[in-house]
């Protein structure tokens, strides 16, 4: 991608590929502009919106927090300079995958809004045409080896560049045909390689046997399983 440009206001800046220069405006990051063009759907618990807009298909995502202390922050996180910040991180995180050609999302633009000690955020991304997420797909249809085996052999990739994905969980992982895509990369980080590969395993796979309980025709078996970690343990 081409070097970003940051945009520096009083209290707020916006981060994106320049492709977009003199397009951009801190509207795009309000839903209710979407929503007078009829161009959004809201998503979960209403912080992300299906946007389409000059031929592209875009997710806009308000970073919201989750667990206890959400009843008191809901979308406000502590200000340790704009470099830190989670839009700011998972952008710039984004861009650098791509470059190395990892399957992800292309990043848009993103925004912070500061006020005080605190500052929310958005993102815009890329939505990925026509990709479903495992999470969906299980619940209607059986994977076939070979689909089983890409996606060992996917996160696999990513693991052997150090992406550590905080929250890999069949939500997270989409299909599209024959390839494998990961998105939502808020918190993720690049490391060196350790043990917390084996953990992110397991997180993925606490994941599909919680969905497996919850659905009582959710397709995943311990034969499916197997087969994803052999193609990752294979993978040069």
């Amino acid at each position: 991608m081409n070097h970003p440009v940051v945009e520096q206001h009083q209290q707020s800046a916006i981060l994106y590929d320049p492709l977009w220069s003199g397009k951009i405006s801190s509207d795009w990051f309000k839903p209710q502009f979407w929503q007078n063009s009829a161009l959004a759907t809201p998503e979960g618990r209403g912080a992300s919106y299906f946007i389409s807009h000059d031929n592209q298909q875009w997710v806009l995502r308000h970073y919201q927090r989750g667990g206890l202390v959400a009843r008191f922050l809901s979308d406000q996180y502590l200000w340790t300079g704009l470099e830190q910040t989670r839009p700011w991180r998972e952008w710039k995180l984004l861009a650098q995958m791509l470059e190395i050609g990892l399957p992800v999302p292309v990043p848009i633009a993103a925004q912070v809004q500061r006020c005080g000690l605190f500052y929310s955020a958005d993102i815009l991304i890329e939505r990925i045409p026509e990709a479903i997420s495992l999470s969906r797909i299980l619940q209607n249809d059986k994977l076939t080896k070979n689909q089983w085996q890409n996606i060992g052999l996917c996160i696999k990739r990513f693991h052997q560049q150090g992406i550590y994905h905080p929250d890999l969980n069949a939500h997270n992982i989409l299909l599209r045909g024959g390839d494998i895509y990961l998105i939502d990369f808020d918190k993720a980080e690049q490391r060196t390689a350790g043990p917390w590969c084996q953990v992110n395993l397991q997180r993925l796979l606490r994941s599909l046997t919680k969905l497996a309980n919850q659905y009582p025709c959710f397709a995943f078996s311990e034969k499916d399983w197997k087969i994803l970690v052999g193609a990752y343990e294979a993978a040069a």
